[in-house]
């Protein structure tokens, strides 16, 4: 009788024991998928309010319409853009200041744009933050602060502030930072502190190291701005090579580069030290809104080219319970659009445009192939334009698609995102 209830448990429990076994891993796969997360990050490079730009702006069109175009492209938990210029109220600089045409400054009628179109993430550490003392750059800081729509990269705001910030985005904690190799007038900073992330040599190098190895230990995203590199140059400089070397040491995930105005090649490196991913490195990404191209007969192209680069991390929950760093990064995918710097006069009658000056100037970010196509729409169906109109939009329709092809170049064709044109 004993014997067989012995025999009886097995047949009992063994459905109960494989159901548990299987409930269990189909559970766990369940749960595996129900913790994937997706980050995703827009960005592009240098906004330079040059006093052209500026006239266009006040005159023609303001800038939320010289960037609505690109507003249905410039989406994600992140939108990030160069901020290469100080913001005053009421477009004053500070009293006894001096004002020459290559020291920046806005109002905040550019932060309004800014917002109503997505951006969201700006970088503050460059060469021109301190253009206007630290007067300048305080006012700027303040104004930022103030409207508290966006994370600001580069500055410390007092000497106990830690260097870095913290955003959390679908439950991913994510660390930012920002730094720059270049600074005008920077013997203008606090003698007191550091009030930019700037970098000059093997000390500051040092101290950067620390930093990201901190942000690095509770963070599951690092992300690095870095404007550094020579102006002008296709290459990184050397200086920039050891900040990757760097960057690899310290477990950074993705470098936004910027400052030579022209764009430069993506690097994917592989995983490097204790990192098990690897990084992502984006050298330059040329030029998002400017007036250059204007004086540069050598290289006018390539400062009126630029691109929005997009980009999606994807993230594993590691642990059911909080910790330090609860997800790891499993993967990293980019791609990109071809931007070009629209800069013309809107009439090619000589006495207006001399007349009315930068009014007239059409200057705005456009998707380059867009572009392309809207000026063979016009050349195709337009019999109404005189000769001198028809030589212009086929001169420029060869310079653009010139442009295009070079882009792809440099930045490869395997990532290269469609554009939707509007009709």
């Amino acid at each position: 009788m004993f014997s067989e209830q012995i025999r009886f448990i097995p047949l009992f429990f063994g459905p109960l024991l494989v159901f548990f076994l299987f409930g269990k891993v189909s559970l766990s796969a369940k749960a595996l998928q129900q913790n994937k997360r997706t980050i995703t990050l827009s960005a592009v490079g240098d906004l330079i309010p040059h006093i052209p730009v500026k006239a266009a702006a006040r005159q023609s069109i303001n800038y939320h319409d010289m960037f609505s175009d690109l507003q249905d492209y410039l989406r994600g938990d992140l939108v990030f853009v160069n901020l290469e210029t100080t913001i005053f109220p009421q477009h004053q600089p500070p009293a006894n200041s001096v004002d020459w045409p290559m020291f920046f400054r806005e109002s905040d009628d550019l932060l309004r744009a800014l917002k109503k179109t997505g951006f969201n993430v700006l970088n503050i550490a460059n060469n021109h933050i301190m253009d206007y003392g630290n007067e300048g750059w305080q006012q700027t800081v303040a104004i930022l602060k103030k409207w508290n729509n966006f994370t600001v990269l580069g500055i410390r705001r007092h000497p106990r502030h830690l260097p870095g910030v913290t955003l959390v985005r679908n439950g991913i904690k994510i660390g930012l930072i920002g730094y720059t190799t270049n600074l005008n007038l920077r013997h203008r900073m606090p003698v007191e502190y550091p009030a930019v992330h700037y970098i000059q040599g093997l000390p500051d190098m040092e101290q950067m190291a620390r930093d990201l190895s901190r942000l690095r230990s509770t963070h599951d995203l690092l992300i690095v701005s870095m404007h550094w590199g020579e102006e002008y140059s296709p290459e990184p400089d050397g200086l920039n090579q050891k900040l990757i070397h760097l960057f690899q040491e310290t477990g950074v995930d993705v470098v936004l580069g910027h400052h030579p105005h022209v764009l430069q090649p993506v690097l994917s490196l592989p995983p490097s030290g204790k990192k098990k991913g690897g990084m992502l490195v984006i050298q330059s990404m040329g030029n998002f809104l400017s007036n250059q191209g204007q004086g540069f007969p050598n290289t006018t192209a390539p400062l009126r080219q630029g691109a929005i680069f997009q980009i999606q991390f994807h993230f594993l929950q590691k642990s059911e319970f909080p910790s330090k760093k609860q997800f790891e990064l499993v993967g990293v995918q980019w791609q990109y659009l071809p931007l070009w710097t629209r800069n013309r006069y809107r009439s090619l009658d000589k006495e207006s445009v001399v007349k009315r000056g930068f009014d007239r100037r059409d200057i705005q970010p456009v998707l380059l192939l867009c572009e392309i196509q809207q000026i063979q729409e016009q050349l195709r169906s337009s019999s109404a334009l005189s000769w001198q109109e028809r030589f212009y939009k086929q001169k420029e329709l060869f310079f653009l698609t010139q442009s295009y092809q070079r882009v792809q170049e440099v930045l490869g064709r395997e990532n290269l995102l469609p554009a939707r044109c509007r009709p």
